[in-house]
């Protein structure tokens, strides 16, 4: 019987994909050795990931592959290549944080399921609801959402839910942090984040604390609430860990989830099972997440423990489960044995040698049936045997040992076939290739535009004065008596329920809309908002599928990415909007980080300086050094983009005039400047 909730789990080797199946996971998650989000994990070779698929399928568990990356123009041809042979040994679905895979894989490898990674930060129904119309099935939404909001999307929307229920947590909402790439370009969005989040940072008092380490998330006390909720897949974290580790936290939720579904009535959690639970592995202590609690700061770990951060699970041996299977072996005077064996709905039909007469001590049934059910290293175990004998036989024991050998073959080989699959996609495309120093085909801009991002009224009035051809964005305090000359800026995380709803009569005053996610633009093509519509760089376009699927559902001006170095920014062929000066954005989080806004100091002095937004409920980080490719005018000249972003924050009114004029705003001593990924790419 198919269970109401899916447990699923991590896997960062084949050995922790067994031991979640001896645990009693439904489904298991799992990278290659590319495009996956945990690229420091022991992600199987090809061949050892096939026979994992082959693996979890012979048990009747679902099994999905981690493509959760950023996937840059030129390794498109690779990635197909990657995808296809697990494409075809019949994978259940790819978790998926890029739009523009989400459309080649929509395109070109038809009925594989597609889910949404959580790095893709969805937050509302209408995100959701955008997706499952494109063909997604499921969505996994951002871990900050409380009970309710997973709630009301799953009541607005008829697509499955996967959320966390266990394992570490980022900070920042997934998918919407540069922290790791910028300092040290380590990318969180190419699978590489170096969690500069656990270090230690000051207030600028000099009393370092880890002031953005999350605890882990435990919640076997909201197991009823998540599947009342309609959470279809409960999902632990934790590729980067152990087998045992995998093993021991499986079976404790495993345990929970059975005895909710069983009888809800009597649902109550044993203080020894949370004590087992959370000593599996000690870092920095455990909460509900955000499933009952918004920004409170319990979630956080503001010091460090004592001691070394590690699991402390003790090595066990891990029973490795059997497929139970029955047979019928018939042996006739005369005729060639024959063993018809069957499990999980499929059989297999063998014939071998004609028996002989025996000459001393002939076959019996006991004998034939105890040889047929030593099954050594296969997967399969014998529950029961029927044994068709004539009387007065002999079989010598290797008969029996082959026959037994060929059916079981047979039998694995018809209960992986129904999952097979076909990829074709090499013989009906022509693709497009860029050698590794082949310049790509650059187009003309028809008309540059300048996008002019001010955060207040003293840098909107310092554009102004300029009297140039630029288009103003700004929220709608610091737009206000300009609106006919910007675009009204969006929040960075979209979040009804805790904000008004945007007013669309309210729209028309400007001359578009500067958006930022997916639930943002779902929103306003629900709606029926027929304004111009901008993307910021939070909208990643690291291929021209992405740049096509963000066209498709309406956007009128794209931007670059921030992670793509100058060279894979041109081989992109749809000019956008570049980014030329300004403090990127790190980090997002809906942790208060402080209580006004002010600076997180590293240990090295670098002051990052922290804009809180209690409208919106989050808070941005900022980049320590300012983004500067104002002299790059030659190279930018090649690129030839669709315009300039000028996004300014602290600056001063003439700060920003200076800028707009080609200079570098004088901002004080110790500023540091930055070309970010304009040289070093991730």
């Amino acid at each position: 019987m198919k269970r109401k909730v899916e447990l699923l789990a991590p896997a960062g080797s084949i050995a922790s994909l067994k031991a979640a199946i001896s645990a009693g996971a439904d489904a298991v998650y799992i990278g290659g050795q590319k495009f996956g989000a945990r690229a420091f994990a022991k992600n199987p070779e090809t061949e050892d990931l096939l026979a994992g698929i082959s693996y979890a399928h012979l048990y009747g568990k679902q099994i999905y592959l981690t493509v959760n990356t950023l996937i840059k123009e030129r390794e498109l041809e690779e990635f197909r290549e990657f995808l296809t042979p697990y494409y075809e040994a019949g994978i259940d679905g790819v978790i998926v944080q890029d739009l523009g895979i989400v459309k080649l894989i929509h395109e070109e490898f038809p009925g594989l399921p597609i889910h949404a990674s959580t790095q893709m930060s969805l937050t509302t129904k209408y995100g959701a609801q955008l997706l499952k119309d494109y063909g997604l099935t499921r969505i996994v939404p951002a871990r900050e959402l409380t009970l309710e909001e997973v709630r009301e999307i799953k009541e607005a929307v008829d697509i499955e839910l996967e959320c966390f229920i266990h394992g570490a947590m980022c900070v920042g909402y997934s998918g919407q942090c540069l922290f790791s790439s910028m300092l040290g370009g380590r990318s969180g969005n190419r699978g590489a984040c170096a969690q500069p989040c656990r270090l230690p940072f000051s207030l600028g008092d000099n009393r370092e604390q880890t002031l953005i380490s999350m605890k882990d998330m435990e919640t076997l006390h909201l197991i009823p609430q998540l599947i009342q909720a309609g959470v279809v897949s409960f999902k632990i974290e934790g590729r980067m860990k152990s087998p045992d580790y995998v093993y021991q936290v499986v079976k404790i939720y495993r345990k929970y989830i059975d005895l909710y579904l069983a009888s809800p009535q009597q649902y109550q959690v044993a203080k020894t099972d949370v004590k087992s639970l959370q000593s599996a592995y000690r870092r920095r202590g455990y909460s509900n997440g955000y499933y009952k609690e918004s920004q409170k700061g319990s979630m956080l770990s503001l010091n460090r423990p004592e001691g070394k951060l590690e699991e402390v699970i003790e090595a066990q041996e891990i029973p490795e489960k059997k497929i139970t299977c029955t047979g019928i072996i018939t042996i006739r005077s005369g005729q060639e044995i024959c063993f018809r064996v069957s499990s999980g709905g499929s059989e297999a039909t063998v014939y071998g040698v004609v028996p002989s007469p025996a000459m001393n001590q002939p076959l019996s049934a006991a004998a034939v049936e105890k040889r047929l059910k030593k099954t050594g290293n296969t997967p399969f175990v014998f529950a029961h045997i029927q044994v068709d004998l004539d009387e007065g036989l002999y079989l010598a024991m290797g008969a029996l040992n082959e026959i037994r050998r060929i059916a079981l073959k047979s039998l694995k080989n018809n209960l992986l076939d129904c999952y097979l699959r076909e990829q074709e996609w090499f013989s009906k495309r022509t693709p497009r290739t860029l050698a590794v120093n082949e310049k790509a085909p650059v187009v003309k801009s028809q008309s540059q535009i300048n996008l002019i991002h001010v955060s207040t009224k003293a840098q909107l009035e310092a554009a102004l004065s300029l009297d140039r051809d630029q288009q103003l964005i700004g929220t709608e305090a610091v737009l206000s008596g300009a609106e006919e000359k910007g675009y009204l800026e969006l929040p960075i995380i979209f979040r009804p329920s805790r904000q008004k709803q945007v007013a669309l009569k309210q729209l028309e005053k400007y001359r578009g809309v500067y958006i930022h996610n997916l639930d943002e633009l779902a929103y306003l093509k629900e709606n029926g908002y027929q304004g111009e519509i901008i993307a910021s760089p939070r909208l990643y376009t690291f291929n021209e599928y992405a740049v096509s699927f963000l066209k498709a559902q309406g956007v009128d001006v794209l931007s670059y990415p921030l992670e793509l170095n100058r060279h894979e920014l041109r081989d992109l062929n749809t000019p956008m909007v570049l980014m030329v000066y300004g403090r990127i954005p790190l980090m997002v989080t809906a942790q208060q980080v402080t209580l006004t806004e002010g600076e997180l100091v590293d240990r090295y002095q670098k002051k990052f300086p922290v804009k809180n937004s209690d409208k919106y409920c989050y808070n941005v980080i900022y980049n320590s050094a300012i983004l500067s490719l104002l002299k790059e005018t030659e190279a930018l000249s090649r690129l030839s983009p669709q315009g300039f972003l000028y996004y300014f924050t602290g600056e001063e009114g003439e700060e920003v005039r200076e800028v707009l004029l080609g200079n570098e705003a004088q901002t004080g001593p110790g500023v540091d400047y930055t070309k970010g990924h304009w040289n070093r790419g991730v």
